[in-house]
């Protein structure tokens, strides 16, 4: 499968004067994390990433610029503070954009491009046509016709047909074979062989079901990372929380979500590490900021934990809300 059957179109572009201020607006509204610039000829010069509009000077510490990443990626009005950032400083894409490019062609084979996401640990690429922008390819769309799978397979052509062949001479008796002996059918070396293939038959499945539960993570990620957290899947959160303590608990999950969403895959949380609240990213981190700002000066607390562990590395995360404890009775 060529990469132009599923890169995005038509490509989101810039201009080399394009302020940073529409920079960030068009990646919020399109909910996409970097944008090509490219000059009058349509070549691609450049390109500006949520994190070229972000620098060391943040007010904020560095370990929180995910979260700024998140708010920007998860349809969320920028603040003052980050539009004054934007009006200082570098405010062109020019001045912001980052090269040399590293750009793939329209016939390349999605197989190549994994591989060069995968070497040069890049997230998107600008598919161009004699050097022209044409399309964008992301790790989203690879992860995305990965999971779809091969195409299904050309119907087969039409053999021509031709005159019958003549049928084929009468088989002479073959002599009589004599029966397998004891020894042929059952050896400790034919029994080690059907072993061997057993335990390969369930090697092969158990790398099928771990392929297809990281795709599965993958998507879960990317979704939390664009899905911003409305007043409504918070008010749910609230209306759970409530229930479970009318029903004597002294704590609900509020959100559960793959480790993976975490900055550091959750090993802070694993530790536990006090500063595991900065590895939050996307609806996560929302949710976090959410009950910071709204429950606890309430008195409610906030907890976190690794649910399970599959194949021996954090699984899945549980953000709980509490109430219960030694002072709560």
């Amino acid at each position: 499968m060529k990469i132009s059957d599923i890169m995005s179109q038509p490509a989101i572009s810039v201009g080399p004067e394009t302020p940073a201020r529409e920079i960030a607006r068009l990646l919020l509204t399109r909910r996409i994390s970097g944008v090509p610039v490219v000059d009058a000829d349509n070549r691609v010069i450049g390109i500006v990433s949520d994190g070229d509009l972000l620098t060391e000077h943040l007010p904020e510490r560095q370990e929180r610029r995910d979260w700024w990443l998140s708010v920007l990626a998860g349809g969320q009005e920028m603040s003052a503070e980050y539009v004054r950032h934007l009006e200082q400083g570098r405010s062109v894409a020019r001045q912001l954009m980052s090269q040399p490019v590293i750009a793939v062609g329209e016939n390349d084979d999605i197989r190549a491009v994994a591989a060069l996401f995968d070497s040069k640990k890049i997230k998107r690429a600008p598919v161009v046509r004699d050097g022209k922008l044409v399309g964008m390819a992301t790790r989203a769309d690879l992860l995305a016709a990965m999971a779809r799978g091969p195409r299904e397979a050309a119907p087969e052509r039409p053999v021509p047909s031709a005159a019958p062949a003549p049928p084929p001479p009468p088989l002479a008796p073959r002599p009589h074979a004599s029966p397998p002996t004891i020894e042929a059918e059952f050896s400790a070396a034919g029994f080690r062989q059907l072993v061997a293939r057993f335990h390969q038959r369930e090697s092969q499945a158990r790398a099928a079901a771990r392929d297809a539960r990281r795709v599965h993570r993958d998507a879960e990620v990317k979704a939390l990372l664009e899905t911003p957290l409305s007043d409504k899947d918070w008010r749910a959160m609230l209306d759970e929380a409530k229930r479970a303590a009318a029903g004597g608990l002294k704590d609900c999950v509020l959100m559960r979500f793959p480790a993976p969403l975490c900055s550091d895959g959750g090993r802070a949380i694993n530790a536990p590490d006090p500063s595991w609240p900065a590895t939050l990213r996307g609806k996560a981190a929302l949710v976090f900021l959410r009950w910071k700002e709204e429950l606890q000066p309430s008195g409610f607390r906030m907890g976190a934990r690794i649910a399970d562990f599959p194949d021996g590395l954090p699984g899945d995360v549980e953000l709980s809300l509490v109430w219960g404890g030694a002072d709560h009775g």
